[in-house]
């Protein structure tokens, strides 16, 4: 037990390492992009990143069937011949999809830059879900050191990209950072990134497969155990952007800034939780197999951690606001937008982070799936109905409503994730609940009324505050408790 949870948080720290290094990249990426583009190349680049957001779908859940159906397992006494087969199966499948995408979209380029989107979204769909399968198989058998290492290296090539187009940028004076540019240099790195897994799992990707009835047994059983989980996290992805989605078609990118202005608001706001990734990603192939009744217990705790790290997350909006309005002002329109999206943050680790491994844990993802289907659906009901009857008779030139409308989307499905599992699991929450009430609430207090640094002050030094009122005594319990361990083990 004591070997499982050390090696649980090295595996979270490798991870949190290389998200730490992915956050750097985001950051540089965040700001001297929108700087070095203009207003039109970097909607069409947003409205690109939109898009392939949305090609997760491509792998029809055979991929996150695998990673659940593998997890735990030993990489060693794996049955190669099964696992081959599965992944070949994938690739191929995402080989035949972009051919099509890219052979329909070819014929849209003239004169229209959506063609030309859309043929590098399918081009980063085919290395997207190649790299993606192959890590899975790496996570799902607990080594992380790999996908690790090719995530922190993908960075770091994001970053010498991005510092080579800026030197280009301010000593070439004809040199144009377009939208087509961009996407082909992060395309190229992304193949080069699953190369890497396709070489390091070489044994597995050109090994022999299985008899062609198994597999069709197979990929019908990574679909039955995988489909609810994709459109789970398509779901869940959907419900964090419908305002996006919404913006894009009311804001198109040849009428206004505003689309450009909001997809940069939501980019450097998703930076600030991207490591909560690391606890994610490593939470699941350990959680899987515990007792019910451990997982109960540890639920409040695990929570309380999420939603005090985020909180304290927050207080980095204060320096954006600083360094947008210092050096890329021409988005400073974008920090209302930051200040009323940034709260639901804090909410959204909790569903997406922590409950939804609980779910998966749980074998109740049925629910999870039927859950988010009515949340989207609220989401859209609830932006559409803010469009309709405040954006529009208040000032259609701002959209803030939409994100207005987002929050409250984001705290029904709170509730609602959290209201299963208080019902029928009896986990505490109310301690937990209050905290990100009063949190959301200082946080924004403080952002519209105080300026930049005397806002970090009074919002840091506040937040340190609450989380010690809230989780002090769990803090010198765990302080003791590892104290505690110590001693025994200079005992022995």
């Amino acid at each position: 037990m004591q070997n499982s949870r050390k090696q649980a948080l090295r595996d979270v720290f490798k991870v949190a390492v290389s998200n730490i290094i992915a956050l750097i990249c985001g950051i540089l990426v965040g700001f001297v992009i929108p700087k070095i583009m203009g207003f039109d190349d970097y909607g069409y680049f947003k409205t690109y990143s939109l898009y392939a957001g949305y090609t997760g779908l491509l792998h029809f859940g055979i991929s996150d069937g695998i990673f659940f159906y593998f997890s735990g397992a030993d990489l060693k006494t794996l049955d190669k011949r099964k696992i081959h087969s599965l992944v070949s199966f994938v690739i191929a499948l995402e080989a035949i999809i972009s051919i099509i995408g890219i052979t329909v979209s070819l014929f849209f380029t003239s004169g229209n830059p959506y063609g030309l989107i859309f043929i590098f979204v399918f081009l980063y769909s085919f290395f997207s879900h190649v790299q993606t399968v192959l890590a899975y198989v790496c996570q799902a058998t607990k080594q992380f050191s790999f996908p690790s290492l090719i995530s922190s290296l993908k960075s770091l090539a994001d970053i010498l990209a991005v510092v080579v187009l800026l030197v280009l940028y301010k000593t070439q004076d004809s040199f144009v950072v377009s939208f087509e540019l961009y996407c082909a240099v992060l395309v190229s790195i992304l193949a080069v990134s699953s190369l890497a897994f396709v070489i390091k799992l070489w044994s597995i990707v050109f090994s022999k497969g299985q008899r062609l009835d198994q597999t069709r047994s197979d990929i019908a059983l990574m679909l039955k155990l995988g489909f609810p989980i994709m459109i789970a996290n398509l779901t869940s992805s959907l419900i964090m952007t419908v305002d996006k989605q919404f913006v894009s078609i009311f804001y198109p990118v040849e009428a206004s800034n505003v689309f450009a202005e909001f997809s940069f608001a939501y980019s450097v706001l998703g930076l600030i939780t991207a490591v909560t990734g690391a606890v994610s990603m490593v939470l699941f192939p350990y959680m899987k197999g515990k007792d019910e009744k451990r997982l109960c217990e540890i639920f409040p705790h695990l929570n309380a951690f999420l939603v005090v790290f985020v909180s304290f997350a927050c207080s980095s909006y204060f320096g954006i606001q600083w360094i947008v309005d210092k050096f890329i002002n021409k988005y400073a329109d974008s920090l209302v937008y930051m200040r009323v999206i940034l709260p639901g943050f804090i909410i959204n680790a909790s569903v997406t982070v922590l409950m939804h491994n609980y779910y998966k844990t749980l074998n109740k993802e049925h629910v999870y799936f039927w859950q988010n289907i009515v949340i989207l659906f609220l989401a859209v009901i609830t932006d559409l109905l803010a469009y309709y009857f405040i954006v529009l008779p208040l000032d259609r030139s701002n959209p803030i409503w939409l994100t207005v409308a987002s929050d409250f989307t984001l705290l029904i499905w709170y509730i609602v994730s959290e209201g299963y599992l208080v019902k029928h699991y009896q986990i505490k929450h109310w301690k937990n609940d209050l905290y990100c009430i009063v949190a959301s609430g200082a946080f924004l207090a403080v952002a519209f009324f105080l300026n930049e640094w005397m806002g970090f002050v009074v919002y840091f030094v506040g937040i340190t505050i609450l989380s010690l009122c809230f989780y002090g005594n769990d803090l010198r319990a765990f302080v003791a408790g590892l104290s505690k361990r110590k001693k025994h083990k200079k005992q022995d």
